[in-house]
């Protein structure tokens, strides 16, 4: 049993000092599982030990700090905002139909278009906790922001958890249309090159 009790002070104000939070992902549990069965198979190629930490929500936040960096370098605000209301839009509802043609009066017809309905559940969904620093969840908050003011306001009405939840699930069809070694490895190096 540990008794030091300055040890313990010392590193619980370490961990407050991290300026971390955590948020709530919403998954479908096959996307987590995929995920997890991904990660065996970076461990697996780069040798690492059963216990070498290594979990979903660690590559969720390493795809969300990429993506950043992405949008940092390129910095194309516009074409990743329409790219993810197209993608935040197909996760949350069912494809729009076409207009069709409604009779409005006796002799009057007009163009009408079926109001969006949510998506029914085909799957399981489950919540991945994911740690992320507070400066990056700011700067995607910014992004967000910019992106909306960009379109000319109101476009944007989504929020960080679901830019997260497209990233992984676009990284996990990726992966699905054939994952490549080359793919594992640089989840591998990504995960070598975090700073924590």
């Amino acid at each position: 049993m540990y008794h030091n009790k300055q040890g313990w002070k010392k590193t619980f104000k370490h961990l407050l000092k991290l300026d971390y939070c955590f948020l709530m992902i919403k998954l479908p549990q096959i996307e987590v599982l995929r995920g997890e069965v991904l990660l065996d198979d970076v461990k697996r190629i780069g040798e690492l030990e059963d216990d070498f930490n290594l979990d979903v929500g660690l590559l969720i936040g390493i795809l969300y700090e990429q993506f950043l960096d992405q949008i940092r370098c390129e910095r194309d605000l516009e074409v990743f905002a329409k790219y993810l209301i197209r993608r935040v839009d197909e996760i949350k509802y069912e494809p729009q139909e076409e207009k069709t043609l409604v009779q409005t009066g006796p002799n009057e017809w007009s163009l009408a278009t079926p109001k969006r309905v949510p998506k029914k559940k085909k799957h399981e969904m489950t919540y991945i906790q994911v740690r992320i620093k507070e400066s990056f969840v700011y700067r995607g908050e910014v992004m967000l922001y910019d992106m909306d003011e960009l379109l000319g306001g109101d476009e944007i009405n989504f929020r960080i958890e679901e830019v997260i939840q497209v990233l992984y699930l676009d990284f996990m069809n990726n992966i699905k249309k054939g994952q490549t070694k080359e793919t594992l490895l640089s989840v591998l190096n990504s995960f070598a090159n975090r700073e924590d």
